[in-house]
């Protein structure tokens, strides 16, 4: 079978994430709080979907993406790379800072039952049952990219 450039391009995206992000919870040491427990929480942006990137046409959010992990209001989906429907990797642009992208992604993960492993320097590192969410923040001159980076589940 042969693979796309894009897909492998994502693939050594996710690597790179998963080591970086790693390394940064091992210097961090050991979190202090608790994980969340279990319960029905709102999520908030759900009600607003990403908008498709005009010329990337195809590109749609998977029915497969779970309901309890953001969708930032009023981004734009620019790619989508689904492997076996629960990992993932979803990209999106927004005129908004890095900063305001972390902070929505770090307090609507924590609400929806994620516990947040690392949160620093552009990329949150959550954990939630058997699934790991990695959200990488690339901020640009005109606002911010977003690879969100999801694995485990089914």
């Amino acid at each position: 079978m042969r693979m796309s450039v894009r897909w492998m391009a994502h693939q050594a995206l996710v690597c790179a994430v998963v080591a970086g992000l790693a390394v940064g919870l091992v210097a961090c040491g050991s979190q202090t709080e608790s994980p969340p427990s279990a319960g029905s929480v709102d999520l908030p942006g759900a009600e607003e979907s990403l908008v498709p990137t005009p010329g990337f046409e195809g590109v749609a959010l998977p029915e497969s993406f779970p309901d309890d992990v953001p969708r930032y209001p009023g981004a734009t989906l620019t790619d989508v790379s689904v492997e076996s429907g629960a990992s993932m990797i979803v990209s999106f642009q927004t005129d908004d800072d890095g900063d305001q992208v972390g902070d929505f992604f770090t307090e609507s993960l924590k609400s929806n039952g994620w516990w947040i492993e690392s949160d620093q320097g552009g990329g949150i590192l959550a954990s939630k049952e058997r699934r790991t969410a990695s959200v990488m923040i690339h901020e640009g001159p005109r606002g911010s990219q977003v690879d969100v980076v999801l694995m485990g589940g089914e």
